[in-house]
């Protein structure tokens, strides 16, 4: 067991665990910019010109694109340290990381069911700025 391994494990878990909650903040952020440019974009809020509203369906794009890709560079980077973790465990005898079961529905777990969700969103946004009025 390497006694400079420690320190770094500890540092890795915190990191993934800023990782993930800056998925979550940056989800909680991106749900209130859906909603506050979908009310601007769909006129919920009356006596709104056209250019305002497709400009806040066109903006509605682009942030579910920034978001989509803040996203998978967090899932990626959370993904490295995930891996960095369980290399640390091997040489630490610990089994946090490199113990943790499987989900045994693939289609469920982050990699299959974030991209589908913003796909959705994006094409939506798409559709709004092309057919809505």
């Amino acid at each position: 067991m390497e006694k400079d391994s420690d320190p770094e494990y500890v540092q890795v878990c915190l990191t993934i665990r800023h990782y993930s909650a800056l998925r979550f903040a940056m989800r909680t952020l991106f749900l209130a910019l859906f909603v506050g440019l979908a009310v601007i974009g769909f006129g919920i809020i009356p006596q709104q010109s056209f250019l305002v509203k497709a400009t806040a369906k066109a903006f509605g794009f682009l942030v579910t694109c920034f978001f989509w890709v803040c996203e998978k560079n967090a899932a990626r980077y959370m993904s490295h340290m995930q891996e960095r973790a369980a290399e640390l465990e091997k040489l630490l005898g610990y089994r946090l990381w490199s113990g943790m079961p499987q989900s045994v529905y693939w289609f469920v777990g982050p990699p299959f069911v974030t991209p589908l969700v913003y796909g959705v969103i994006a094409l939506f946004w798409l559709y709004a700025v092309v057919f809505v009025r």
